[in-house]
């Protein structure tokens, strides 16, 4: 239990939803990626020099469930889209770490 962050990275454009409980109807946009970006980095870079893939902090109940949805459009070239987290207490995951595991 705690507050989180979410990280988004996707090349092209991105979109992070989140729900406050497991029904996706109640699900809300809480980060984007306005440009396409290489994979697993979730810290500014000189393509995305504002932190729009990172969400605000948001309080995370253990035991409960959530709806997660995280979508992408390819332009063309590789692709790849990915989610990370900051858990509670914890620095921001740094650059190329892994994604939130399966």
């Amino acid at each position: 239990t705690g507050e989180y962050r979410f990280y988004l990275s996707a090349d092209d454009e991105g979109a992070l939803f989140f729900s406050t409980d497991e029904t996706p109807a109640h699900k809300r946009q809480i980060a984007h990626e306005p440009v396409w970006n290489p994979g697993r980095l979730w810290i500014a870079t000189h393509q995305r020099p504002k932190q729009a893939n990172v969400s605000p902090p948001i309080h995370l109940e253990a035991g409960r469930r959530y709806y997660v949805e995280a979508l992408m459009i390819q332009g063309g070239g590789p692709n790849n889209l990915a989610v990370a987290w900051q858990l509670p207490g914890d620095p921001p995951p740094a650059n190329l770490s892994p994604p939130i595991p399966g």
